[in-house]
């Protein structure tokens, strides 16, 4: 067993394979972080370490990082044997790709396949520049819905969220709607809404988690971040009949959150339901990971963490954030995240904010995450 490293504000860490939950994992089939030109560098699709023909899966040969290149907002999904993982925008040998998307049999060797979303909605910019946080609900072994933000076409700096569907994992994924599924009419300059992670529920309900941004509060200049979510209808494709968006956790001012909450992420454990967030500045390595505890997937929901991240750095792991969930093929839950590899933050600084990976158990209702 690896030795284990405690992440949680208290309680014991639990042993590998304890209890990761009750609810289905979307993740399971079987801030602005779009960041300078990644370039060339470490994106050779031929060099040693991206051979995705790799011997099957094995707990005990994973480590961190996962993948030591530049991988933002990264979201995993795991399809029979195969972990496809999908990033913010990024260029991979020289070109530009909207969604990066690449494979692994064992979470150590890894494959470039392919821009996932080659094409974004027609409601969105084209640029390739502002194509943020994607994620992917199985929907059955021939249909797969991808989320995304964008930059709305047309607007001075309006994020919206849209959706994409595929018959693999692999895509090309196609958005063939003229509007996004999330976008706030309000300020179309400053009322972002990105950062999109789907939830399971155990009865199979389907939700939506985002960051939204709404007026300032308390006197705040800046817009304020919160946590919400929407109920889907069975599709995945549009919101339910009779739904509306519930604020689930709003950024606490002047506290270790500042200046940015973002990057939601659900999960139901032992019959509690736990809310994550990344917040502070992405770029810094005071970005960090906090929870909070639902009634439901629709709240009420406490947070947890006001005073300083359940997550923050450690060891080579600085700054982390952009956290999901995702299963092995035992079942275990493991949780998804990037952080910049110690030394250099920011990618001024030569940075790469990589994949990292961990087992994740919540015994009590109390997270923690274990070294691989």
């Amino acid at each position: 067993m690896a030795a284990l490293a405690i992440f949680a504000c208290g309680g014991p860490t639990p042993p590998r394979g304890a209890d990761a939950g009750e609810s289905s994992s979307s993740n399971d089939a079987g801030g602005p972080d779009a960041g300078p030109d990644a370039g060339a560098a470490g994106f050779d699709a031929g060099a040693p370490g991206f051979d995705a023909g790799a011997p099957g899966f094995d707990a005990g040969a994973v480590t961190n990082p996962s993948f030591p290149h530049d991988f933002p907002d990264p979201f995993v999904l795991r399809v029979a044997g195969e972990f496809h993982a999908y990033s913010t925008n990024r260029d991979v040998g020289g070109t530009r790709w909207n969604i990066p998307h690449q494979l692994s049999t064992d979470l150590v060797h890894w494959r470039w396949v392919g821009d996932a979303l080659p094409a974004v909605g027609g409601w969105a910019d084209g640029s390739g520049a502002f194509q943020w946080a994607p994620s992917v609900l199985a929907q059955g072994p021939t249909s797969y819905v991808l989320y995304y933000a964008s930059h709305r076409a047309g607007t001075p700096g309006q994020l919206c969220v849209g959706r994409a569907v595929a018959a693999t994992p692999d895509g090309p994924f196609v958005d063939s709607w003229d509007q996004p599924l999330v976008c706030d009419t309000t300020d179309a300059a400053l009322y972002w809404s990105i950062d999109p992670s789907p939830f399971v529920d155990a009865d199979g309900g389907l939700y939506l988690l985002w960051r939204q941004d709404g007026p300032p509060l308390g006197g705040a200049t800046s817009a304020e971040n919160a946590v919400a979510i929407r109920r889907l209808d069975p599709t995945g494709l549009s919101f339910a009949a009779g739904s509306a968006p519930v604020t689930l956790l709003s950024r606490t001012p002047g506290s270790w959150e500042d200046p940015v909450m973002e990057n939601p992420a659900m999960r139901r454990v032992g019959g509690i339901y736990l809310v994550f967030y990344s917040a502070n500045a992405w770029q810094s390595a005071s970005y960090g990971i906090g929870y909070g505890r639902c009634a439901s997937a629709l709240g009420p929901c406490t947070k947890e963490t006001p005073s300083r991240p359940w997550v923050g750095n450690e060891g080579a792991r600085l700054g982390p954030g952009g956290e999901d969930f995702f299963t092995d093929p035992s079942g275990a839950l493991w949780m998804s995240m990037h952080g910049w590899i110690a030394p250099n933050v920011g990618y001024g600084a030569g940075g790469v904010r990589a994949l990292w990976v961990y087992p994740f158990a919540a015994p009590g209702g109390v997270p923690a995450l274990a070294s691989p």
